[in-house]
């Protein structure tokens, strides 16, 4: 499940409208609807302030996601720090100090 369905669940979970998450986070009720149909993915500021108002971290909505896409995908592996960016799975060595 993506983002948008994750906000979905978790608001629905709280029994929240669209309408109450937008008053919460100060978006309005569209940008809310465009966000649950993955239409809009909005900013780090704009997904801190969904999360807040959700009771969640964003690990918990982004982690979350990514486990459950890695487990679709047949692949049974590690989800965290690291996961996926420039690089990440093309056998380049990540080797040396930080």
């Amino acid at each position: 499940m993506e983002f948008g369905g994750r906000v979905r669940e978790a608001r629905q979970r709280l029994g929240m409208t669209q309408r109450e998450l937008a008053s919460a986070t100060g978006l309005s009720t569209q940008y809310i609807s465009d966000i649950e149909r993955g239409l809009a993915t909005g900013t780090t500021e704009t997904v801190a302030r969904i999360c807040r108002a959700l009771g969640l971290s964003m690990d918990e909505i982004f982690l979350a996601a990514s486990y459950e896409n890695t487990e679709q995908a047949g692949r049974q592996g590690e989800v965290g720090c690291g996961a996926g960016g420039a690089g990440a799975g093309d056998g380049a060595a990540h080797e040396g100090g930080a």
